[in-house]
């Protein structure tokens, strides 16, 4: 028997522009786990039948030294914003998702996710993409979905059009 456990954590953000009004950028960060016994999937190891992937568990591992120090430097991350709030699945860091701190503590750093009682499925908003292919600076780019989670943070690379300039170019001249 395999009890599954969807927690929401939502993410808000403010972010105060220019003219010193604030606009609420919201981020929900989902989590879907699934609580078993140990020996309730002993036997298929997680795995599905018919399916094409190995697991349907995930394995979360903490964002390199290397990858994070990438990123920071390309889209210019405030001090405020910690390597604490990302995770990969692979150790490669192809994907990067966010996670909110709280997260951290209770599911990544669980005795019950590290001793296999609690398996997770899916965490976080997935903020950056590596593309080792690139000739580009940084292998990272930020991704659409995480983007307003994110902007608070990035100082760099960010480019802030008023209403009558977004205005003109939607009508193209």
């Amino acid at each position: 028997l395999t009890l599954t456990l969807t927690l929401t954590l939502t993410l808000t953000q403010c972010l105060i522009t220019a003219s010193a009004r604030a606009a609420t950028a919201a981020a929900a960060a989902a989590v879907s786990v699934a609580a078993a016994a140990p020996e309730a999937n002993a036997n298929d190891g997680g795995k599905r039948k018919g399916d094409k992937q190995s697991s349907r568990f995930q394995s979360y591992h903490d964002v390199t030294d290397e990858a994070f120090d990438e990123i920071k430097d390309q889209f210019g991350l405030k001090d405020e914003f910690t390597k604490d709030m990302l995770v990969t699945v692979s150790e490669s860091c192809r994907t990067i998702n966010l996670i909110p701190p709280v997260v951290r503590r209770y599911v990544v750093n669980s005795v019950k996710v590290s001793s296999r009682m609690l398996k997770t499925v899916f965490m976080g908003v997935k903020v950056f993409d590596r593309n080792p292919k690139t000739k580009a600076a940084c292998q990272f780019r930020l991704s659409q979905e995480g983007l307003p989670a994110m902007l608070p943070y990035v100082t760099r690379r960010v480019l802030r059009v008023g209403v009558e300039d977004f205005a003109r170019i939607c009508r193209g001249g």
